[in-house]
């Protein structure tokens, strides 16, 4: 079958018949017998499968009496989330921001934190991995940021010893946007273990051996946007970039849910120029990137943005029970620190 011939038939032009000559897009008319796999999740509440990325073939489709269906009544809810929701101080001045309606940063939620360049967002996740008492996973999503110098200076100046806050730091490095998938992927078989317990009931538990505290409690991606930025250019990609993106949210939701912990997720920011002169400053026009894909799906989103010197201003941007509220403050050689007693606007 000729080039021409595919182009009517698939209609997308010639960059997709490109793409399905050179066998990296399926196609029914040149592998009809190569069914379209990706790994996902299966999201049934059996532990045996969801701790390990299944093969879905994408031509079946499942029937109904597959999904197993489960309804709570909101009180019976609400004491479960009483029983795993946990909340994480670390001692930075956004603690009392989050204070406003809950103790602190919550556990089993995911937080967006996006803003321009030199605002605060890796000196975020450096004096959150210090501060916090467990074990941190930090994913590098293409940017670079994380230097392990940084940490121990700001764990010295803390009073923290560097040699035991390194130790407990897991770092992985994401080359290009399907790497990040996998690596995302792959945490919970890299530090969970499937046990059976006496009820012959399987849990999900963490794996001693390579742990120093035997449970994480904070997972950074810092940042998610480069390697999409990068490897998918073009509206012709947008799918496959807005596909990739949340693909890696729901992986780190579910690792967030089993591991019961806090993930932070830092993004870029795109300018809107035609609201670049609103009212209320320049950053009223800056939104991350992503677009919907990212916004709606996150538990909390924090905008930071610039003041004078060193001087930040968080923003609450979103969040499910937490009002909107500011605070300022100021990068140091500590890490993040307040400009005074702090105060949520």
């Amino acid at each position: 079958m000729s080039e021409q011939q595919c182009m009517g038939l698939t209609g997308k032009g010639t960059r997709c018949t490109r793409k399905v000559v050179e066998g990296t897009q399926y196609c029914k008319l040149h592998n009809p017998d190569k069914p379209k796999e990706q790994p996902i999740f299966d999201r049934t509440l059996n532990p045996t499968q969801l701790l390990k990325p299944q093969t879905h073939d994408a031509t079946k489709n499942l029937e109904l009496d597959d999904y197993e269906v489960l309804f709570l009544r909101a009180d019976e809810y609400k004491a479960k989330r009483e029983q795993t929701i946990k909340y994480l101080l670390t001692g930075t001045p956004l603690d009392y921001l989050m204070q406003i309606a809950s103790p602190g940063w919550e556990t089993s939620s995911v937080y967006l934190v996006y803003g321009a360049n030199n605002v605060g967002k890796t000196q975020l996740a450096n004096t959150m991995a210090v501060l916090n008492d467990f074990d941190v996973i930090w994913i590098d999503g293409g940017e670079d940021t994380f230097r392990p110098q940084r940490i121990e200076e700001i764990a010295k100046l803390r009073g923290k010893n560097p040699e035991e806050v390194i130790k407990r730091i897991h770092v992985a490095h994401a080359f290009n946007a399907s790497h990040l998938e996998a690596i995302c992927a792959k945490i919970p078989s890299l530090f969970m273990d499937l046990v059976e317990q006496e009820d012959g009931k399987i849990h999900r538990v963490f794996k001693k051996a390579v742990l120093q505290t035997g449970k994480i409690g904070l997972v950074i991606l810092d940042s998610i946007a480069p390697t999409f930025r990068t490897q998918y250019q073009g509206r012709e990609n947008l799918f496959d970039r807005q596909s990739g993106l949340m693909n890696v949210i729901m992986y780190l939701r579910i690792i967030s849910q089993w591991f019961n912990c806090v993930v932070i997720v830092t993004d870029q920011i795109i300018e809107n120029p035609n609201n670049t002169f609103a009212f209320g400053g320049p950053w009223i026009s800056q939104r991350p990137v992503g677009g919907p894909t990212v916004t709606h799906n996150f538990d909390f989103q924090l905008r930071f943005r610039p003041s004078k010197g060193n001087i930040r201003v968080a923003t609450i941007m979103d969040s499910s029970n937490t009002p909107m509220g500011e605070i300022e403050f100021k990068i140091t050689s500590r890490g993040i620190e307040p400009v005074e007693e702090p105060q949520p606007r």
